[in-house]
């Protein structure tokens, strides 16, 4: 996980040690921007999250090729759907080309992640899934795209059923097996193959430590759109809210319209940055510093039509929790107001058509936070695998 900010700017000046922008790499340690080879442009880059505004000075023409991050443009993105199944001591395992794995494959345009990890249980092991949770997310910002998995926890609906054991073009079987099973597996092989990554056994493994489980309720409204099971790159809008909450959970703050402080990533930098940038900038209307506790909702909407142009959106809230001091300090203020999740509950219920989608979700989050259903700030790794020493095998 990224750290926030340490130089003591409360202005939301993020200094990037490296960030890729319109095809062309910064780095801020050599002061150089490579434009392609035998390409260099020397360069001062930093960037006001507030403002949405890019402090850059550029030699080289480079200036025009850099200006997408300035509109919180859709980024192509590849999401990945994978399930940790469990039956007792056992786990499903896959039989694949590559390998032995587990259920796990690209999210197809227009599908929302649970029904993807359904659709690929279903297609690779012949398993009906009871998704009983989320044991991670992971988010890799890739120079010209996003990479995203969301791993999930799951048991077979019925466990009789058997699990495939004809070879189609997904797979060719999968089995119940045990950790020690996949570990033999990994050393001497079965029906020829060995794991295909092992990140299998290190799975396998986590969720037997007893790991925690987090409730699907993290999945805001998940939704499927128009589906193409042809394509499996989505363009999507990132942004980052913040859920700003007394400390005892019966007061959050929202502004006139219902709505939760936002900010959309216009450079690809990690959520929990933006985050921290959003309680900042409360610091002064507060008196205090919120601090932020965790995850409490992840809304992902896909693309609603099959148009070139049609765009998603993938969003984190964070909880934050001030004192109760706040209260006397917010009563006076114009732009935000303090309320409780029973105004959340008479307004959903007799919200207008325009405000009735803000209202139902801040309501949810709102509620998630009130029954402890957060998530730990590292539940999102915002680097890559949380096996940091394990072979990776890109899906």
């Amino acid at each position: 996980m990224a750290p926030a900010p340490e130089d003591g700017n409360d202005k939301g000046i993020l200094h990037r040690l490296s960030t890729f922008v319109g095809g062309l790499l910064y780095d801020n340690d050599s002061n150089q921007a490579t434009a392609g080879e035998g390409s260099t442009i020397t360069k001062t880059i930093s960037y006001n999250i507030h403002s949405g505004k890019r402090e850059t000075t550029i030699l080289g023409g480079a200036l025009e090729q850099s200006k997408q991050i300035m509109t919180g443009q859709a980024y192509e993105s590849v999401l990945i759907a994978v399930v940790v199944a469990r039956k007792g001591e056992a786990f499903c395992s896959t039989e694949e080309k590559d390998g032995w794995y587990l259920p796990a494959g690209r999210v197809d345009y227009g599908e929302c992640f649970s029904t993807a990890a359904a659709r690929e249980c279903m297609e690779e092991a012949s398993l009906d899934v009871d998704l009983e949770g989320i044991l991670r997310m992971e988010v890799s910002f890739q120079p010209h795209f996003v990479r995203m998995r969301c791993i999930f926890a799951g048991k077979p609906i019925d466990e009789e059923k058997p699990l495939k054991n004809e070879p189609d073009d997904e797979t060719f079987s999968a089995e119940w097996l045990t950790l020690k099973e996949v570990k033999k597996i990994q050393k001497s092989g079965r029906n020829g193959r060995k794991l295909r990554s092992r990140e299998v056994t290190e799975m396998f493994k986590w969720s037997s430590s007893g790991t925690s489980i987090f409730p699907m309720e993290l999945l805001i409204n998940p939704r499927d759109g128009k589906i193409d099971n042809r394509e499996v790159v989505t363009r999507l809008h990132y942004h980052a809210k913040v859920l700003i909450a007394t400390e005892d959970l019966q007061y959050f703050i929202v502004d006139k319209n219902w709505s939760l402080p936002t900010e959309t990533l216009k450079i690809l930098v990690p959520f929990q940055d933006i985050a921290t940038d959003l309680v900042i900038n409360f610091n002064d209307k507060l008196g205090e510093m919120g601090k932020l506790i965790g995850v409490c909702g992840i809304e992902h909407s896909p693309p609603e039509t099959l148009k070139l142009t049609a765009t998603g959106s993938f969003c984190v809230t964070y909880l934050a929790t001030v004192s109760n001091g706040c209260l006397e300090t917010m009563k006076n203020d114009e732009m935000w107001k303090l309320v409780t999740l029973s105004d959340f509950n008479i307004m959903n219920n007799h919200g207008t058509k325009s405000s009735l989608k803000d209202v139902e979700v801040t309501g949810l989050l709102m509620k998630n936070a009130s029954e402890g259903i957060v998530a730990p700030l590292n539940f999102i790794v915002e680097e890559g695998s949380p096996y940091k020493k394990i072979d990776r095998t890109t899906i």
